[in-house]
């Protein structure tokens, strides 16, 4: 089941980050790359929104599903800006009964043309991250998505981890920093154990930590 917050997240929370609306409306030549992997950042922001997967089953995105996720997700997050407004003028022209109604028809029918450019297993896999998780930037500028995550929680990279994992500071015991488990995250660039082969030039440290 589909809704209008649904439609309209990922404009909204590229809004929201510090990685700038601009992304999706720059020419190729001066786009904005994501540090991690050097790809441009509407991509690697879509990417992070899917966690590089379709559903169902869970698979990576494969090379033809991310030039579709490019053409598709540029079309979604400029859809706002450029046609939004004249979507609503349009609206406005016709009878004022149910003005409303014919508003938001008009502009979600609109909107859900571009996301039928995604396949239905790229739709399906967002939908069931919409659900449960929220988009974040990292200090450091990594893009990721979190389940319950609070200011000052920490992302680790831990050995025996198959993912990522968020941790929550609550003290010290004998000497050490204690955390609390908060949940998994999804993390751009760091999902097949890359924390652990580089760490310089991305703000990374490792440590041993205890786990309360």
């Amino acid at each position: 089941m589909w809704n209008d917050d649904q439609y309209y997240a990922p404009q909204q929370w590229l809004k929201d980050s510090d990685i700038g609306t601009e992304i999706a409306e720059d020419t190729k030549d001066t786009q904005k790359r994501y540090t991690r992997t050097n790809e441009l950042a509407i991509r690697a922001y879509w990417r992070t929104l899917l966690m590089d997967c379709a559903a169902y089953p869970v698979t990576r995105l494969t090379s033809d599903e991310i030039v579709a996720g490019d053409a598709a997700f540029r079309s979604i997050l400029l859809y706002r800006s450029n046609e939004h407004n004249e979507d609503y003028s349009k609206a406005n022209e016709a009878s004022t009964d149910e003005h409303q109604d014919l508003d938001d028809s008009l502009v979600t029918k609109n909107l859900l043309r571009r996301w039928d450019q995604l396949s239905e297993s790229m739709r399906c896999m967002w939908t069931r991250n919409y659900k449960c998780w929220s988009f974040a930037v990292t200090e450091n500028g990594l893009y990721t998505m979190i389940q319950h995550a609070m200011t000052g929680d920490l992302i680790a990279s831990v050995q025996g981890a198959k993912v990522p994992l968020v941790l929550r500071p609550k003290g010290e015991f004998q000497g050490k920093k204690t955390y609390e488990l908060v949940g998994a995250a999804y993390v751009h660039g760091f999902m097949d154990g890359e924390a652990f082969k580089a760490t310089a030039g991305i703000g990374l440290t490792e440590k041993e930590i205890l786990l309360q």
